[in-house]
């Protein structure tokens, strides 16, 4: 045992000396990273450091290498933290490390929310009676919804408190995070210098930058994902059933939390099968089969749905690439360029770590947890690679956070099982905990800097002008919400200019309103060619189809835009116009309120089902709704004309009067006017003739 710790002390063995080049190597990806391609957005970050950050950054670069060729000595860190997370002093002192971290989460949170859909989950909130829960990311939206409702009751602000539910998931999130990962790491190893390792690698990752208070679902899945690990690591080493069924509880569970966690039941399935066939080859063979066939079994389903799901089609990547980023499919050069930048701003150390998993595989493949986390990396390999990023990669990044969970801790436990069969120093693989922090330090302060964030987003979008839309959009909101209203006008603007196929939009309509009706409908159609994920251009075609009277295309148009859109109101208010002209008023009515259920304060739908009820002769309901349209939208016009309906209706002239010259006054330019004014000269002339007899 002497020898073989004397063995692997030794600085200059050939596992040694490849796992420094590859240190090296990851510098110089990282230095000379931004010179590979111009839509670099993740090997770049050392660009956006200031002179003095940037100057600090190469000092310890150059330290964390001189540490590794000197030597970590072995009780450098260990005995300082040994006992206060593993000793006898870890009952207080576990929780002062994860109360300390989590007060570093906080105090360092993010300023911005450009990333995700940030300023979206926050208007989701602010800005909704019932706020909207996609149906695969349900409980992950669920428990900051509490947090906010809990928050709201101390009288803070819809706005404020949305961001400070999302902030506290993502703190507390970070301190589950750190507490697992004490309890995997004392699991795990034996020796504490492996234990201090672990903690570290597992901490020391772009995954980290989750847990800066990132208004989105993702980081919970991290907090999720260390319980599974530890109870898996449990139920490993335990004979004990019921681990095994707190884990199915917990992926099942993970399911509702956030459809990413059907990552967990590949893996499950494995140690099911091994739980219950105690033959080891057969156990083994079952298990490997029932895992990998249920990750193809997935895919199989999920693409034959895709083909008759256009809705779900726009949420995944396709073999060959989809209109209008013919470039961007499965593996085009750019997605995987994407995938490799993801993947080093993430795991900065992936490279040693590809490199313990080849070399360490042999010795490591009777080893039951590294089979089950190669299944686990394999399940999110596949569903990360499918992904399609919406809003562009580099504003994607929480989603893809969970998925390379995974090869962390692959990695991690490789490098640290074989570090002894492999002839790894002890002191090389301890050095690579400050070579993790140096390498994933550019990318956190650049993420938490909303000004270098702008850079880095803008720079991005230059090319790649597809995703302008909803980058613009963000860095609008987050000026807005910072008061800076010259920037957010700027933002706005370019909004407008940039939106793709939005000018060949606008002349859809202007064409239609000319009476350039073949021209209109020529350009409509090539947006839907162009942008078929689009539903606005669905709607415009639709509408188009109907004043040709092709009716049932009109429908199909309409029923794909609210594929594309499930919770958007609008492509429901044209559904009902069109049920209403085709004098299908039940099914007008029908989905009129079902947009009600999850948009109870649309004001246009509200104006739709007030419309309804007036034409059934249900005055007072009408009356009721076209009140609750003008305080919501003191400025919307139907309300007042509806009023004035009404009013006119029950003989009450004067009042309608005064409705009808506010909807007049409101926007003069909508097609009822004309019979609004109508209706006025009659009560004029009505009312002049009664004044007479009188």
């Amino acid at each position: 045992m002497n020898n073989q710790s004397e063995n692997t002390d030794k600085l200059f063995t050939p596992n040694n000396i490849v796992v420094l080049l590859l240190v090296l190597c990851s510098f110089i990806i990282l230095y000379w990273g931004h010179t590979f391609t111009e839509i670099n957005w993740g090997l770049d970050q050392i660009t956006y450091l200031s002179s003095s950050l940037y100057i600090f950054w190469i000092i310890i670069s150059f330290v964390s290498i001189i540490l590794l060729l000197v030597g970590i000595k072995k009780h450098f860190l260990s005995n300082l933290l040994y006992d206060f997370l593993w000793g006898d002093k870890k009952l207080y002192g576990r929780w002062l490390f994860v109360f300390t971290g989590m007060a570093l989460f906080f105090y360092f949170r993010f300023e911005a929310h450009l990333y995700g859909n940030g300023y979206i989950r926050i208007g989701n909130f602010a800005q909704k009676s019932q706020p909207l829960f996609h149906w695969y990311e349900f409980g992950s939206t669920l428990i900051p919804y509490l947090f906010y409702q809990i928050i709201t009751l101390f009288g803070i602000t819809k706005l404020a408190a949305s961001v400070w539910a999302y902030q506290l998931l993502s703190v507390l999130s970070g301190g589950i995070f750190l507490l697992f990962s004490i309890k995997i790491s004392d699991q795990l190893y034996e020796n504490y210098h492996d234990k201090i390792t672990s903690l570290f690698m597992l901490m020391l990752s772009g995954l980290i930058m989750m847990f800066f208070g990132l208004v989105e679902n993702y980081p919970i899945l991290l907090a999720v994902g260390s319980l599974f690990i530890y109870l898996l690591v449990l139920t490993l080493k335990s004979s004990n059933k019921k681990y095994l069924y707190y884990l199915w509880t917990l992926s099942l569970i993970g399911v509702v939390i956030n459809f990413q966690l059907i990552t967990f039941i590949p893996p499950m399935l494995y140690l099911t099968v091994k739980s219950f066939i105690k033959r080891e080859k057969t156990g083994n063979l079952i298990g490997l089969i029932a895992a990998f066939g249920s990750i193809l079994l997935g895919v199989i389903i999920l693409y034959i749905s895709a083909s008759k799901n256009m809705g779900l089609e726009y949420l995944i990547l396709l073999w060959s690439g989809k209109s209008p980023e013919a470039y961007y499919s499965l593996f085009s050069l750019v997605h995987l360029t994407d995938l490799f930048n993801l993947v080093f701003l993430f795991v900065p150390l992936f490279l040693i770590f590809i490199f313990a998993v080849l070399i360490g595989f042999k010795k490591l493949l009777k080893d039951n947890l590294f089979i089950i986390l190669t299944v686990l990396v394999f399940a999110q390999t596949v569903y990360l690679f499918i992904i399609d990023p919406k809003n562009g990669m580099i504003r994607d990044i929480p989603q893809y956070s969970f998925l390379l969970f995974g090869y962390l801790l692959l990695g991690s436990y490789s490098l640290l099982k074989s570090r002894g069969g492999i002839n790894l120093s002890q002191s090389i693989v301890m050095g690579l905990c400050p070579v993790a922090f140096v390498l994933m330090l550019p990318g956190l302060i650049l993420h938490l800097s909303p000004l270098k964030t702008e850079e880095s987003i803008n720079k991005y979008l230059k090319y790649n002008e597809s995703k302008y839309q909803t980058g613009l959009i963000a860095l609008r909101d987050y000026y807005f919400a910072s008061g800076d209203m010259d920037k957010a006008n700027y933002y706005d603007q370019l909004v407008e200019k940039k939106g793709p196929g939005l000018l060949q939009s606008r002349l859809v309509s202007d064409l239609f309103a000319h009476g350039r009706y073949t021209e209109s409908f020529d350009y409509a159609n090539q947006l839907v060619e162009r942008y078929p994920y689009n539903y606005l251009y669905r709607i415009h075609r639709a509408n188009l189809l109907k004043f040709y009277k092709s009716f049932g295309e009109a429908k199909s148009e309409l029923d794909t835009a609210i594929i594309l859109a499930p919770y958007n109101a609008e492509p429901y208010h044209f559904l009902a116009e069109y049920y209403r002209e085709q004098k299908q008023e039940q099914q007008c009515l029908d989905i009129l309120n079902k947009v009600v259920s999850f948009a109870p304060d649309n004001a246009i739908i509200l104006i739709d089902l007030t419309a309804y009820y007036y034409r059934s002769g249900l005055f007072d309901r009408a009356d009721s709704l076209s009140k609750t349209v003008m305080a919501i939208d003191s400025m919307a016009p139907y309300a007042y004309m509806y009023q004035g309906l009404i009013a006119d209706n029950q003989k009450r002239y004067g009042k309608a009067m005064e409705f009808y010259a506010k909807f007049i006054e409101l926007n003069d330019k909508l097609p009822e006017v004309s019979y609004i004014r109508k209706r006025q000269n009659e009560i004029y002339l009505l009312e002049r003739d009664n004044n007479r007899i009188d």
